[in-house]
């Protein structure tokens, strides 16, 4: 008779604990808003769902606003009900922000411009002859008449400390724009520039 030696399951082996993520700083101590020469680029909405699209540059302690929609709600919540980005961050700055740039006059990008605009009605909206009259409509009903700088495309505008170059786009809607912004930093790539609206 052969005896048979049966194997032991190996000792469960610890996990290693997981690493602690070195800290993430803010800007180096000599650093403030007015020499930080790094651009920074938010999305306030527009990257989770359809709709609500609004992002921020920061550059030199100063913020340019691209779009400002509306979305919807998920059904299981209320079908047919609309909402806005949040904009209490911005709020916080709106003393610095130099622009308003409105890309088409589609509603998930201008639906929520009179709401942004309560906050600051002197920042100047930047955007085509079609994309403003949307816009100033809109606004009317809020009673506000908003500043406003036609471009078209080919266009170079300076604000603040940001470079505007705008691009003619063909889209679902006439007289659509994408801007490209520059800043002796660089220019944000892919999503930031808004070469392309991506509808799912």
């Amino acid at each position: 008779m052969v005896k048979v030696r049966e194997k032991k399951a190996p000792a469960p082996q610890k996990s290693a604990a997981p690493k602690t993520p070195a800290k993430i700083s803010g800007m180096n101590k000599h650093e403030n808003d007015k020499n930080d020469d790094k651009i920074y680029f938010l999305a306030l909405g527009g990257l989770e769902h359809v709709g609500q699209n609004m992002y921020v540059y920061k550059y030199k302690g100063k913020y340019l606003v691209v779009d400002c929609g509306m979305g919807f709600l998920e059904e299981e919540i209320g079908a047919g009900d609309v909402q806005y980005c949040d904009t209490a961050w911005l709020e916080k700055r709106k003393k610095d922000v130099v622009g308003f740039v409105i890309t088409h006059g589609h509603e998930d990008h201008i639906g929520g411009v009179p709401y942004l605009l309560k906050l600051r009605k002197d920042i100047p909206l930047i955007g085509s002859k079609l994309t403003l009259g949307f816009v100033e409509a809109k606004c009317k009903e809020h009673h506000i008449e908003p500043e406003t700088i036609q471009v078209e495309g080919r266009d170079k505008l300076k604000v603040g400390p940001f470079n505007l170059e705008f691009v003619t786009v063909t889209h679902s809607i006439p007289d659509a724009l994408a801007v490209c912004v520059r800043t002796p930093a660089g220019s944000p790539a892919g999503r930031a520039l808004r070469l392309a609206h991506r509808h799912r």
